[in-house]
């Protein structure tokens, strides 16, 4: 009888253990599918709740903060790049011949883009999380002025003769103008929803602006998304173009001879559920271009 005692003990354990592991199995899966939106994802929480909480005390000990280049600018000899590091907070300096780095400055938080002066003495950040517009006097690496404006300033744009600062207002949906003179915002134009990147002609008359979200439309109504276009003499919105079925418009430019703006789009392929996305079923990635003349042409490339 004593020798069936610890048999009888480890036997409930083991099943309890194996109940358990069925029961925590199923609801890990269960865990895991609904975060990822997929059923095929590995069932491991190292990932999600160690390695990329970056705020605990663990994953400080593990990692150091990923500094997430996401814009760049390069100097007028080419002696420097100009890239702001999103999750570090910083204005990394690059000396792309010798493949260094060469400095850090902090700059605000969330920071989204950076552009030069005219002379290449002087760099605008705009910090997205920070509401504001960093002046930094690149031969000190030290900040200047701060420039106050939209909500969620992103995209900048200056213009050629360097006396005029356009920033698209992710956040508020507007576009700042700034007089560098005396660096005030003198105008606020209204563009689309959502904008985040600016382009200006070569010959600077006019700024192209996107955006990510459609505008308001009936329920099951495929998304429109607006183009902001604004001439710059007036500093007057001039057209706002519409892409039908299309949205997700993160980046813009102007080609070099100025007869086209080129845009990033996302075409979503129907109105039915949010499923499959992982494959690919819902939505095509392409390009949206618009000639440049009157009555000119807007295609979308996929």
């Amino acid at each position: 009888m004593i020798r069936i005692k610890p048999i009888l003990i480890f036997g409930s354990i083991a099943l309890v253990v194996a109940a358990g592991s069925i029961f925590g199995h199923r609801a890990a899966r269960a865990h895991v599918d609904y975060i990822t939106a997929v059923d095929d994802h590995p069932i491991t929480c190292w990932t999600c709740h160690i390695y990329t909480q970056q705020d605990n005390v663990i994953a400080k000990i593990m990692h150091e903060t990923y500094v997430s280049p996401y814009n760049l600018e390069i100097s007028g000899d080419g002696s420097r790049l100009y890239v702001v590091g999103q999750e570090s907070n910083q204005l990394v300096v690059v000396d792309p011949y010798e493949n260094e780095v060469v400095e850090k400055i902090d700059v605000g938080e969330r920071p989204h883009t950076v552009v030069l002066s005219k002379d290449g003495s002087t760099a605008f950040v705009s910090n997205q999380w920070a509401d504001n517009i960093y002046r930094i006097d690149l031969a000190s690496s030290s900040i200047v002025d701060t420039l106050q404006g939209g909500a969620g300033p992103a995209g900048m744009v200056i213009s050629p003769e360097g006396d005029y600062l356009y920033v698209v207002n992710s956040y508020s949906s507007d576009i700042s103008v700034y007089d560098l003179e005396n660096l005030q915002e003198s105008r606020r134009l209204k563009a689309g929803n959502n904008p985040v990147s600016i382009a200006m002609t070569p010959d600077g008359s006019e700024i192209y602006v996107s955006s990510r979200r459609s505008i308001p439309v009936p329920h099951m109504t495929s998304p429109m998304t607006e183009m902001t276009v604004a001439g710059t003499k007036y500093q007057r919105v001039t057209d706002r173009k519409m892409w039908k079925d299309a949205y997700i418009m993160e980046n813009v430019t102007v080609t070099p001879s100025g007869d086209m703006a080129i845009s990033t789009l996302i075409r979503p392929k129907n109105l039915i559920p949010a499923i499959q996305i992982e494959r690919g079923w819902m939505m095509t990635h392409g390009i949206g271009i618009i000639e440049r003349k009157e009555n000119g042409r807007m295609i979308q490339l996929l």
